[in-house]
């Protein structure tokens, strides 16, 4: 797939886990230069996290990442645009004192950890803790990014293709040269247009390109869909 995963673990991070939370969402541009910021994602098969609902893994995922190696942070952000993975930072900063930043690393969703903005400007991956809803956790440190990357998928498979993650530890001044800015705000924009569009019969797509400015390339109706896990990636063929 293309990374970001299932709209059903969403659905369940919003309705099981933050329902009645407060969390803190800041821009991007208020965030101070030598504040300290940890990425947050979910990571691994969205199949494995349809059999155990994500819950606390970010959550347990950032706590090592601070006790380790990045005390004293106060921003987490997103890595990628993404409903899944726009929630997973909110569930750390819904039970800890951090702020989400309205930005991401990638400005898409991406189904690697080097395909973000992040990566391209050459910030490190890690320090990165990977950890599961049980409150086990490991924390990698590695100069290379392939040593990184290899050692957490490593990970990922024995907390079984579902873990928190908490990756590229910056500053803000980092985070304002490298990061998306605005795409929580935007996705929010969004949803709101594509559901009002629909409860009026009107045409969700015309919406969703008022809001974004974007252009309809084709349509068409998916006819057959056969997926299969591979890891932590979902491949399959699909008939339109």
């Amino acid at each position: 797939t293309g990374g970001g995963g299932s709209y059903e673990t969403a659905e369940h991070l919003a309705n099981r886990v933050l329902r009645r939370k407060n969390v803190r969402v800041v821009p991007l541009e208020e965030v101070p230069d030598r504040a300290k910021v940890v990425s947050i994602a979910g990571m691994g098969s969205p199949e494995a996290m349809l059999r155990n609902p994500f819950t606390t893994e970010a959550r347990h995922a950032f706590d090592a990442l601070s006790r380790e190696a990045a005390p004293g942070t106060r921003y987490v952000i997103p890595l990628e645009t993404s409903g899944f993975n726009f929630l997973t930072p909110m569930t750390v900063a819904a039970s800890r004192a951090v702020s989400v930043i309205d930005a991401d690393g990638a400005g898409r969703a991406i189904p690697q950890l080097n395909q973000t903005l992040f990566f391209a400007r050459k910030l490190p991956l890690a320090p990165l803790a990977l950890a599961d809803a049980k409150g086990r956790s490991i924390v990698l440190r590695a100069a290379e990014y392939a040593l990184a990357e290899k050692a957490a998928i490593s990970a990922l498979e024995y907390f079984g293709w579902s873990a928190g993650l908490a990756c590229y530890p910056m500053i803000g001044g980092m985070a304002k040269r490298a990061a998306v800015a605005g795409t929580i705000s935007l996705a929010r924009e969004v949803g709101r247009a594509v559901r009002l569009a629909t409860l009026s019969a009107g045409d969700p797509l015309h919406a969703l390109l008022a809001v974004t400015g974007g252009w309809a390339l084709v349509r068409g109706t998916v006819d057959r869909f056969e997926p299969e896990p591979a890891g932590s990636y979902k491949v399959g063929n699909m008939a339109l």
